[in-house]
């Protein structure tokens, strides 16, 4: 059964069945065939996103308004939560 509560523990959040981390890096970096080198910096840099996914299909969508985004674990899995995706109990 999973626990849909809102203050759960980093680990609570990790055995969690179907979820989904990804912690986004702070720039994107391109290396071209010529040497050059593009550096961007990603708006959301540095924070985490987490979505809940119940199937085997090995591709991964985030959707910042309907998946959880946070600058720790636990924030985004409270903004996942409180984004009313899933059902609370």
């Amino acid at each position: 059964m999973v626990n849909y509560n809102t203050e759960l523990t980093v680990e609570e959040i990790l055995g969690v069945e179907g979820i989904v981390i990804r912690k986004i890096p702070r720039e994107s970096r391109t290396k071209w065939s010529d040497g050059r080198e593009e550096v961007k910096v990603n708006s959301l840099g540095g924070k985490y996103l987490v979505t809940l996914k119940h199937n085997q299909d090995s591709i991964v969508r985030f959707t910042i308004g309907r998946d959880g985004v946070g600058e720790t674990l636990q924030d985004a899995w409270r903004d996942l939560l409180l984004n009313g995706v899933y059902y609370l109990p």
